[in-house]
């Protein structure tokens, strides 16, 4: 129960901001250019007059929107071929295992360079660029996590009673292999929300005007001493976000499965 709590947190959050922050994240006023926080902004505003909060709420839900799918993309091919693996032996297990060495061995970041380089840069290549980097970790711990579930006893007692393998693997070995790549999700939504504001601060994701952390972040240091909050609000809202996804992986993983 206190996993689903810590993981609601972000998404009531995302969703309150765009609630309460309901201005144009792109309209511009620049007669109130990098003007302080006060009751009509209540975060201030950037160095084009718009409204910080506004462009937060909005560059929050991007971000946090954009994370899930590159977990969740990468968790199901790689759960799809970590059981694949695992199931089948013989020539399909090493030739997934050698398609899931080659997947470990690129690195995120050059595979990240690359693909910004051939399309360009916008959110939806380092989303795919991202799920190419994650997709192998998940496929290798679905497969170990399934190999060590299969060789349990209470698998072995489904076998003597005549359970056919394919319910053992749908009912059975797929359902705690979920369970425990739960905890890791949980963890890597938080850090693929750093990683993807990241990306985008260093100009391979969102580009400006798109509200974005990252891109948020990028504009307000270069008036870091004339207007602090353009920097101070994105990167606090960065840590509001990512918090309580590790603080729900602890509790998975105290737990040992989704509660």
């Amino acid at each position: 129960m206190r996993s689903r709590i810590w993981l609601a947190v972000p998404v009531l959050l995302v969703l309150a901001l765009r609630f309460v922050f309901t201005q144009d994240p792109l309209e511009q006023d620049l007669s109130a250019a990098l003007s302080a926080p006060s009751p009509g902004h209540l975060l201030g505003t950037d160095q084009f007059g718009r409204d910080l909060a506004a462009r937060l709420a909005v560059g929050a839900r991007t971000t946090l929107i954009l994370a899930v799918t590159v977990v969740s993309a990468a968790a199901g091919v790689g759960v799809v071929i970590g059981l694949a693996t695992a199931a089948f032996p013989g020539s399909l297990r090493r030739a997934a295992d050698r398609l899931v060495d080659i997947g470990l061995g690129m690195p995120s970041l050059l595979v990240a360079l690359a693909m910004v380089g051939t399309w360009g840069a916008s959110p939806m290549t380092l989303v795919l660029a991202m799920t190419i980097g994650l997709w192998p970790w998940y496929a290798r711990l679905a497969r170990d996590h399934a190999v060590v579930i299969e060789r349990a006893s209470f698998v072995d007692h489904a076998r003597l009673l005549g359970v056919p393998s394919w319910r053992i693997w749908t009912q059975h070995v797929l359902p705690h292999v979920v369970r425990r790549l739960g905890i890791v999700a949980a963890l890597d939504v938080g850090y693929t929300v750093v990683a993807l504001a990241g990306l985008s601060y260093l100009g391979l994701g969102a580009a400006p005007p798109n509200p974005e952390l990252g891109v948020i972040l990028r504009e307000g240091q270069d008036f870091v001493f004339d207007a602090p909050w353009l920097l101070a609000a994105p990167a606090a809202l960065v840590v509001l976000i990512v918090m309580p996804f590790v603080l729900a992986s602890e509790a998975l993983h105290e737990r040992g499965v989704l509660a």
